[in-house]
């Protein structure tokens, strides 16, 4: 049944040169780095373009789509007010992305179906489906890094795919059917990618090879003066991801309280930022072990740092922002930085829909007319969510600060919570039926 969705050989390396010229002509548009990866996406797992990995790959991730920017570019305008207030260019720009940083497949998926669609639609179908037909045939030995990123990203796909469930009349059988097909497909080939619990032990601490080599804060180290804050309480980042991630949020304290249930209660109480010098969220990786397990692991997909400059009056009157994104080439091919690549705060992002919105490329509400994803500076887009200045730090509010504790850190204590939450969940219970049937 699945077969006859799928291409022939042939078919699928017209697809792939299709992509090789759709990107020569991207260039041809005058694209500059910011809105081009020149990295050639189907070489992320081997230096093979149709191993299956690398195929897949592509499929889940590569994507060339319009988007506008925001005067942020001043070059590209000229600019308007949209609806929501911010100013936009009044034409539109090509981006060709490769995918491989830290976000989730079949973009755009935040409230619309636009990524699914296309995947679910000729050739992306026919491409993805043959790649994974073939990826379960294959007896290709890999590493148990590739294995784990591999399975992050197919993990996605399904949980994604599984809560798009409604598709325009015109299409909705069709869709409907292949769908279903997609989503076998994608369980079945999780279930071979699972780890034991010694191989998810043994991943590499990601955040702490990328300590050394970019210089980030220590914030695992008890005596660093960083704190972590418990909570068990789903956070955004967690919900964002649909629970195959954990997000890990540390403090430091602008003076040393010594008690830190003293420092827990002025948090609480009083003016937050007046005791917070620098916060750092870290996102890290859920993983499927071959007992069906959830588990929390050490492999960092992000890491965001805000650091508060004061004046000698003690003052905020600037903020520092720094990201790290997960590059799955970089980690396998080199992983001394621990495949995290940095990204000051003058780097070209997407404005997010909402302030819950984290996912890649989502289409701005309009009232009128044709929507686009806004390309900005990862400056403005912090400040979408977190205020003028990126102060607003939301994990420590009175709200989330009543059902919380800070202390040192915790070996996956949040990450542990997460998994609890996502063993609970449809999406989760639909993927461990498929994979116990037989095939």
């Amino acid at each position: 049944m699945i077969l006859k969705h799928c291409v022939s050989m042939i078919l699928l390396g017209v697809f792939l040169a299709g992509c090789e010229s759709r990107a020569t002509d991207a260039n041809h548009k005058g694209l500059t780095s910011e809105f081009a990866s020149n990295d050639d996406p189907r070489l992320i797992y081997s230096n093979i373009a149709s191993d299956s990995w690398n195929e897949i790959f592509s499929a889940l991730f590569t994507r060339e789509f319009q988007t506008r920017v925001s005067d942020d570019f001043a070059e590209k305008g000229p600019f308007a007010e949209e609806d929501q207030g911010i100013t936009v260019s009044t034409r539109t720009f090509s981006v060709l992305e490769n995918g491989d940083r830290a976000i989730e497949p079949l973009y755009p998926s935040f409230f619309n179906i636009k990524g699914v669609q296309q995947a679910l639609t000729e050739p992306a179908y026919s491409h993805l489906t043959n790649a994974l037909v073939r990826a379960l045939a294959e007896e290709t030995s890999r590493t148990v890094i590739a294995k784990a990123l591999m399975q992050a990203d197919i993990w996605a796909a399904h949980d994604i795919l599984f809560a798009r469930k409604t598709f325009p009349k015109e299409s909705s059988q069709l869709l409907g059917q292949r769908r279903e097909a997609l989503l076998s497909l994608l369980s079945r080939f999780l279930k071979r990618l699972r780890l034991s619990p010694e191989e998810i032990e043994s991943l590499p601490r990601t955040y702490d090879l990328a300590s050394t080599f970019h210089d980030l804060p220590n914030v695992f180290a008890h005596k660093s003066g960083w704190i972590e804050f418990h909570t068990t309480q789903l956070r955004s980042h967690d919900v964002a991801a649909d629970l195959r991630r954990s997000a890990r949020v540390f403090l430091k304290p602008e003076v040393n309280f010594g008690d830190q249930q003293r420092l827990f209660e002025n948090l609480r109480d009083q003016n937050l930022l007046a005791f917070v010098n620098s916060v750092v969220l870290v996102t890290q990786n859920l993983l499927l072990d071959n007992s069906n397990r959830v588990v929390p692991t050490q492999l960092t997909t992000t890491v965001q740092i805000r650091r508060f400059i004061r004046n000698a009056a003690g003052d905020i009157i600037d903020t520092e922002i720094q990201q790290f994104e997960l590059s799955r080439k970089s980690l396998l091919s080199n992983s001394r930085d621990g495949g995290l690549i940095e990204n000051g705060e003058t780097a070209a992002y997407f404005l997010p829909s909402a302030c819950n919105d984290f996912s890649f490329a989502s289409p701005q509400f309009k009232r009128r007319g044709p929507t686009y994803p806004v390309r900005v500076r990862l400056r403005q887009r912090c400040e979408a969510c977190h205020g003028r200045g990126a102060r607003g730090i939301f994990t420590l509010s009175r709200f989330m600060a009543e059902k919380a504790s800070v202390g040192p850190a915790l070996e996956h204590g949040h990450g542990w919570a997460v998994a609890a939450e996502k063993r609970n969940r449809e999406d989760f219970k639909a993927l461990i039926n498929t994979i116990q049937m037989d095939y």
